[in-house]
This record gives C-alpha cells, sequence and structure tokens, in this order.
C-alpha cells in the first residue's frame, strides 16, 4: 500500500519532461537571476526591489512551454502558467515555482 502511494506521488511531483526543457536550467542555490533573466528575458513582473520577479508562461499542445513577452499583449490571454522566482540578495535563485494559472 505505502508502495503504491509514494509512486503516485512520486508521478504527481515529476513534471513531464517537455516542461523541463525551458526550465531545466533552474537550479536553487545554484543559478544566478542574471542567468535567469538572460534565458528567460524581462519578467512580465517584479516585486520586493526585484527580488521576486514572474514570467507568464503559454503551454503548447505537446507541453512545450514558452515565454510570453510583455509585448504580446494578446498572448496574455492564453496564459496557462506563472514561474515565479525568488532571488536572493546576493543575486542567486533561492526558489521557484511553476503555478498553474488556469486549464488550458
Amino acid at each position: 500500500m505505502y508502495a503504491l502511494v509514494a509512486m503516485l506521488l512520486a508521478g504527481l511531483a515529476t513534471p513531464p519532461a517537455a516542461r523541463e526543457t525551458l526550465l531545466d536550467f533552474l537550479v536553487d542555490g545554484r543559478t544566478t537571476c542574471r542567468q535567469i533573466t538572460g534565458t528567460l528575458g524581462v519578467p512580465a513582473f517584479t516585486y520586493e526591489h526585484g527580488r521576486l520577479l514572474a514570467y507568464h508562461l503559454h503551454e503548447d499542445s505537446q507541453g512545450q512551454l514558452t515565454v510570453v513577452p510583455l509585448w504580446d499583449v494578446i498572448g496574455w490571454y492564453d496564459l496557462q502558467r506563472s514561474l515565479i522566482i525568488v532571488c536572493g540578495e546576493d543575486g542567486i535563485l533561492q526558489a521557484h515555482a511553476l503555478v498553474k494559472v488556469r486549464s488550458p
């Protein structure tokens, strides 16, 4: 019984491989916030004097994620996910989360 529950939880905790292709460079405690903005571009929103970053993401039918650029206002209507980044005062990624905004 415990093995079945563990397998189910492991399956829920493991994101699909397609989703990892855009975000696999994010490593808490190691990736710099400059690397993040260099790779993903300008965030949609920043808070706490640039320590919290938010990116809007689009997920296509194959599960591939792409950043919706700030200038693509029409693309914002089709958002499915947001990526939340927490940068430390030292400029290193402290934590990140991919949050579901709405179902596609």
